[in-house]
């Protein structure tokens, strides 16, 4: 698995579309922080439908107020970002987490985990989701009729 650095952590590409991202601990996360992990992000992938785990179990989060702000906007733009999976240490941490997602509702299909497996699985789930989704969706526009 190869890493990327950027200013305000590691980025690296699990499987063809699913990112892990680790945020240094230490730093304020800034709008120009993430506007550089979706540089590498692009480089990646492209603009193809992707999914993000990110690492928090290292400590919380520092977002700056703008970030917050940006990341809330893009979850609702984003029309390649399909699931994020966010890990955390602890149970405390795991049910902070899930309170701000139930109160901030974000766009994207958002959901804490305490182990990277049961994440991956998770995102495995939101796949065959939208694959299945898609599949079906063909609806012929004319009745074949037997006589």
């Amino acid at each position: 698995m190869d890493t990327y650095k950027f200013d305000g952590g590691e980025v690296a590409l699990i499987e063809s579309n699913i990112l892990l991202i680790e945020y240094e601990t230490t730093q304020l996360i800034t709008t120009s922080n993430i506007f550089n992990l979706r540089r590498i992000r692009e480089t990646l992938i492209g603009n193809q439908p992707f999914y993000t785990v990110t690492d928090a179990r290292n400590g919380h989060l520092k977002l700056s107020d703008e970030a917050k702000v940006f990341i809330s906007e893009e979850n609702r733009s984003s029309t390649t970002r399909h699931g994020d999976a966010i890990l955390v240490n602890s149970l405390a941490k795991k049910i902070e987490v899930e309170l701000y997602i139930l109160f901030n509702k974000p766009k994207v299909k958002t959901k804490s985990f305490t182990e990277l497996n049961k994440a991956l699985c998770w995102i495995k789930s939101l796949k065959n989701e939208t694959k299945t989704t898609h599949k079906y969706d063909y609806k012929p526009e004319l009745e074949l009729r037997q006589e």
